[in-house]
């Protein structure tokens, strides 16, 4: 019976343990180092230049999606 313990937390541990997907960094600029280096951490052209750094638009940027009851509404009326 004791012998069997470890292999129950084990198990437990093991279904307590988050296996959703990781959210990657996803910023639409990337700042390129000489030596081949880049980090694509900005938000914006402006924070990415400061430093002196090269900078480029994320080639790899996905806007985030709008939720269908989140989208503005036209100003004005119809009709």
């Amino acid at each position: 019976m004791p012998a069997m313990i470890p292999a129950v937390v084990a198990m437990i541990a093991a279904l307590l343990i988050d296996t959703r997907p990781v959210a990657a960094q996803n910023y639409p600029w990337c700042a390129y180092k000489g030596e081949g280096g880049t980090n694509c951490g900005f938000v914006s052209y402006e924070q990415c230049r400061e430093g002196g750094r090269w900078c480029d638009r994320n080639p790899m940027y996905r806007p985030p999606a709008v939720e269908p009851g989140l989208r503005r509404r036209a100003h004005g009326r119809h009709g």
